[in-house]
């Protein structure tokens, strides 16, 4: 016999892959259009303090522009 803690656990185990299924693209998203495009343009978020101080730094040493391939 199943349990009631095993069977909360499939339920909420089925809601997250649904959840998670949900957050797919579909295949007329605009990403798909120039994925064959030899540039594609990356924009980077961060919130200019402390508590984003690694993407700060990466982003004034070059980090980025290195390992994505665009050199300028």
């Amino acid at each position: 016999m199943i349990t009631a803690t095993r069977r909360t656990a499939a339920l909420v185990g089925l809601v997250t892959v649904g959840a998670l299924t949900a957050c797919g693209s579909s295949s007329d998203s605009s990403s798909s259009a120039t994925a064959g495009s030899a540039a594609q343009r990356v924009r980077l978020g961060y919130f200019p303090n402390v508590t984003h101080a690694l993407p700060i730094v990466a982003d004034a040493e070059g980090f980025y522009r290195k390992h994505l391939g665009r050199r300028r």
